[in-house]
């Protein structure tokens, strides 16, 4: 008899345990796919045509970009972090594979090293390019990446619900 009671007394707390997380969770919100806000504002965004090799030919085979049409460009103005200018850049570009579909990939320069991200379809980090000085391009670890990553994808993010938002609806005249 004891042994059925407290059976039911942990199935009810673990009941209470699970409905608890759940409502915990309920109040997050997901996180935004930089991809699918960057392809579907492609037409709003005044892209600037990248210059030739603004992605180098090493990096551009570590992140199986850069093929076909010019790559299209929008910056942020450089700011200074922990003391280092950071330069940002955002390109749209080709995949070099048979699909030859758009590829997201994020640029992040200081003076003494490069990155460049390409952005999977959900919004996650692909692949990751890095170059520091007087050192050959690299393909970086995505588990390395990730923090630096995270940190500009979420800036993107930022830029782009600010350059994306759609222009106020002219005011309608009443027609009486």
């Amino acid at each position: 008899m004891d042994t059925a009671r407290f059976c039911r007394v942990n199935l009810v707390g673990f009941i209470c345990l699970v409905m608890a997380g759940s409502l915990g969770l309920a109040g997050q919100a997901t996180p935004a796919n930089l991809f699918k806000e960057v392809v579907d504002r492609k037409a709003r965004i005044v892209w600037a045509n990248a210059p030739q090799n603004s992605i180098p030919i090493d990096a551009c085979t570590i992140l199986q970009a850069c093929a076909g049409a010019p790559d299209k460009l929008i910056t942020m103005a450089p700011v200074t972090e922990a003391g280092k200018r950071v330069a940002r850049g955002l390109f749209l570009s080709r995949s070099n594979d048979a699909r030859k579909a758009d590829m997201v990939i994020l640029a992040r320069q200081t003076p003494t090293d490069y990155y460049f991200f390409a952005l999977a379809p959900d919004g996650t980090l692909l692949r990751s390019a890095y170059w520091t000085t007087g050192k050959p391009w690299i393909q970086m670890g995505n588990a390395l990446a990730r923090p630096t990553f995270e940190k500009d994808k979420q800036l993107w993010l930022d830029r782009l619900t600010k350059l994306g938002a759609a222009p106020a609806a002219p005011a309608q005249p009443s027609q009486s």
